[in-house]
């Protein structure tokens, strides 16, 4: 009979405690954790002390350790009854006290190998190693492959949403990435114990040398395979060892390392093998060149054919040819998600800022990478390599959004360039030699195909065709480079695969990997073209579509005359008017509820003086008998500007308006209409809300679905029904034509504004552009000359109170007024009168 209790041994009591102590843990903790009324069992575990069997064997659960290896000679009938229960999740207790003892001398010969190997990583761009541990965040692993989804292109929503910043957004790309994230995203630790064979696929600068890196380590130290030897092998390093025969062995690289460890008895090697008491780590597969990487691929395979108990990781570029290994699990590495991206920000400026500044300045950089005009920005940096390069300009700029530019060509040349030949790679093939500029030629050519094919997914079909337009119509490519023009274009497409421009996103549909590199061939395309002028024009005809804004703020950037650019938009943008005339009506209608705020500002500035007034008593007494008067005054305005708001909001997205912030204003403004006793108009408002937190979608789109234009509908009627909204009333043409005017207007703003030679000009103040509407001047007599009261003393104190701003909430309620004030601002007085024409006053409509 078994006995009922086991002691550790001295080797595993060792091993527990040195796990033990690196997380953190207590033995009161740990009792606690194992439902122990005392941590004596706890005590005795560590000091080799007999304890109850079902203790022992769930602490080294706990411990991530295997029990029968942990024990000090445990019984061999029991042995053989649980061993059978543990041996679909563990590898079987049989290896031999000799092999445990020599796992561990091996580990403790190779731990100064291991951290040489591992500990640091060298930043692109930096002039030192840092520790791993400083910057390393483990990234997630996706198990559904997306070159392996089936997916039918036409079934696909052919029309893209886009957001103000003109970032892709409700699309049928990101659709499928986040369908497919949301069903099938692992964490690391999850893998590793799931699966002993993996191959992670990543994009390049993704981090798959420094994942394996963090890897070794943690096996080294005993959290992941705590009873195995971890070996890194960089295949580039070995990438000679290819004979004359056309093979390549890989036991050769591993012994190796064993013998650069001053380990010499490959015997002990070969018994470690065959236990599976080696943790393989195989490294840069995909920096094997064609023909080479095909025979490496095979000689891998063969490997693990005789030694399959050996775990292993194996790691390669998306996209990189390469044989099926049959008892590996494929996963790829998923870009950096908002949770991961910041702890990564914190380390990163914690490390390379100053000290006395790491904290703000990580700040700052996260509220500038997730400011709505940076969102391309903000999709690059989710790649670590990326991320390196952009924090590393914003710290020597101080600005991302002014350096969009610059930002986009680093990380474009990183993958073309720069971040193989500092380790020495060439990727293209020789039939196919091709300078950087011509590269960027022929990636110009494929981004306006793409951008002009409307969506950002296309068939493979359709790349190829482009791919050879692409190649015929580069300037410097005469004649076919190799072969026929497919074959030529067949060779790029596979090399655009394996340097990350494009990425097929489900079996034989592609897509730009990131839309900057999209966005920046298609400003590099018009700014090289033979006719400049003409190529600006073409691309204005797409001055209202939010797929193209990107790619104008940069074109306007890269040319050297911007009035090549500002003169047409105008012009363009003149025809729009022209072609429209109802649009003239709509301007004129928000001209008019624009003078109905300019008459809030007034009832605020004289409630605020009323609130001044009450510290003295003589003129107190003047004004006692119309503060009551005033206060609801200026709450029915608040609200009427509020609900305004609202309404402008949906109409004319400044930027993607949640459920949550519309949840907010509906409930200021019921608070509003149930204090100045306007119950009809509360409870409606009340309806209208709980009918959107029934919904929970977004409201704010491009182009409204009908749905959401329903709910608007029937809010416009209510505010019709009980407020002076009714002419702000607009039928759906009306809407998006008034939206497609305000993306060309913002875009000519946001020309003006990025443009670094008029960066320090002064702005022209609002009095200036909106004197017509008499926003400046809050003293106006229409409502001060009804008070009873003289104008000498208060007047002059109004106007101090006014000059300290006591009006700033006007400010953050009044999207109208920014409209107006930009459309201004890019406009000539001409243009001014003929587009906004003076209207009749409409005094606002009280409760």
């Amino acid at each position: 009979m078994a006995k009922r209790s086991l002691q550790a041994s001295p080797e595993g009591a060792r091993l527990a405690r040195k796990i033990f102590d690196r997380r953190g843990w207590t033995q009161e903790g740990l009792a606690t954790e194992l439902d122990l009324r005392t941590r004596q069992p706890i005590w005795r575990f560590f000091t080799c002390r007999p304890i109850e069997r079902h203790i022992f064997v769930e602490l080294c659960t706990i411990l991530d350790l295997n029990w029968w290896e942990i024990a000090d000679h445990p019984p061999e009938s029991l042995l053989g009854r649980e061993g059978a229960e543990t041996a679909a999740s563990s590898s079987p207790p049989s290896s031999s006290p000799n092999v445990n003892h020599l796992v561990e001398q091996l580990r403790l010969l190779r731990q100064e190998r291991v951290e040489h190997q591992c500990s640091t990583v060298r930043i692109l761009g930096t002039n030192y190693p840092v520790p791993l541990d400083d910057l390393f965040v483990a990234p997630y692993l996706v198990t559904r492959l997306a070159s392996q989804d089936y997916v039918c292109l036409a079934e696909l929503d052919p029309s893209n949403q886009f957001g103000q910043s003109g970032q892709s957004g409700l699309t049928a790309l990101s659709n499928l990435n986040t369908q497919r994230l949301a069903e099938s995203v692992v964490p690391l630790e999850t893998a590793l114990a799931k699966y002993p064979k993996l191959r992670l696929l990543g994009k390049p600068g993704s981090g798959k040398t420094t994942l394996l890196q963090f890897i070794m380590l943690q096996c080294q130290q005993g959290c992941y395979y705590p009873d195995r030897v971890p070996v890194l092998v960089r295949l580039g390093n070995y990438r000679d060892l290819v004979n004359s025969q056309g093979e390549f062995n890989i036991l050769t690289c591993i012994q190796q390392e064993f013998l650069s460890s001053g380990t010499t008895d490959m015997q002990l090697v070969e018994t470690l093998l065959n236990e599976g008491r080696v943790l393989l780590l195989l490294d840069e597969l995909d920096q094997i060149p064609p023909p080479s990487n095909s025979i490496v691929s095979r000689g891998i395979a063969k490997f693990f054919e005789r030694y399959y108990k050996t775990p292993a990781i194996l790691t390669t570029r998306l996209g990189c040819p390469g044989v099926e290994f049959s008892y590996f699990t494929d996963l790829e590495i998923a870009d950096f998600n908002d949770e991961q991206l910041f702890a990564l920000t914190q380390r990163w400026f914690t490390h390379f800022a100053r000290p006395e500044a790491s904290l703000a300045a990580a700040d700052e950089f996260w509220r500038q990478l997730h400011a709505p005009q940076n969102q391309g920005i903000l999709e690059l940096s989710r790649v670590p390599l990326f991320f390196n390069r952009i924090s590393q300009t914003y710290q020597g700029k101080g600005n991302l959004s002014e350096n969009r530019l610059l930002i986009y060509q680093e990380c474009l040349h990183l993958l073309l360039r720069e971040w193989d030949e500092k380790r020495g790679l060439q990727r293209l093939p020789h039939e196919l030699p091709l300078t950087l500029d011509q590269q960027l030629q022929l990636l110009s050519h494929l981004a306006i195909q793409v951008q002009e094919h409307g969506t950002p997914l296309f068939a493979g079909s359709d790349l190829e065709r482009w791919m050879i337009s692409s190649l015929q119509n580069c300037p410097t490519l005469t004649v076919a480079p190799c072969g026929t023009w497919r074959e030529a274009a067949s060779l790029l497409i596979a090399l655009a695969l394996q340097q990350g421009l494009l990425l097929e996103q489900a079996r034989g549909i592609f897509s730009f990997a990131q839309t900057a590199f999209q966005d920046y061939g298609v400003a590099y395309q018009i700014v090289t073209s033979p006719n400049v002028s003409h190529a600006v024009l073409k691309l204005l005809t797409h001055i209202t579509d939010l797929r193209w804004r990107t790619g104008i703020l940069l074109v306007y950037a890269m040319l050297p005359n911007k009035d090549g650019l500002l003169c047409p938009m105008r012009q363009e943008i003149g025809a729009l008017v022209a072609q429209h005339p109802s649009l003239v009506d709509i301007l004129n209608q928000l001209r008019q509820k624009c003078e109905e705020l300019t008459l809030y500002r007034q009832v605020l500035a004289i409630h605020t003086l009323l609130r001044q007034l009450m510290r003295t008593p003589e003129l107190l007494v003047c004004f006692a008998g119309h503060m009551t008067q005033i206060s609801i005054l200026a709450q029915s305005l608040l609200l009427e500007t509020l609900l305004g708001r609202l309404l402008l909001w949906l109409v004319i997205p400044r930027q993607a308006t949640s459920c949550e912030t519309i949840q907010l204003l509906l409930t200021q403004a019921i608070g509003l209409a149930t204090s100045i006793e306007h119950a009809s108009l509360a409870t409606e408002l009340a309806a209208l809300q709980e009918q959107l937190k029934q919904r929970q979608d977004r409201l704010v789109t491009v182009s409204p679905a009908q749905e959401n234009l329903a709910w608007l509908e029937s809010f416009q009627r209510l505010l019709h029904s009980s407020t002076s909204q009714e002419n702000l009333s607009w039928d759906v043409d009306q809407l998006q034509l008034l939206q497609r005017y305000f993306y060309a207007v913002q875009l000519l703003i946001d020309c003006v504004q990025s443009d670094a030679s008029n960066r320090g000009a002064a702005p022209i103040p609002a009095s200036q552009l909106l004197s017509e509407f008499d926003l400046d001047e809050p003293h106006s007599d229409l409502l001060w000359e009804s008070l009873p009261v003289s104008q000498t003393g208060p007047a002059r104190l109004e106007r101090h109170l006014v000059s300290v701003n006591p009006t700033s909430i006007i400010d953050a309620l009044d999207p109208v007024q920014y409209f107006l004030e930009n459309f201004l601002e890019n406009y000539g007085q001409r243009d001014r009168q003929n587009l906004l024409r003076e209207p009749q006053r409409n005094p606002l409509k009280a409760s």
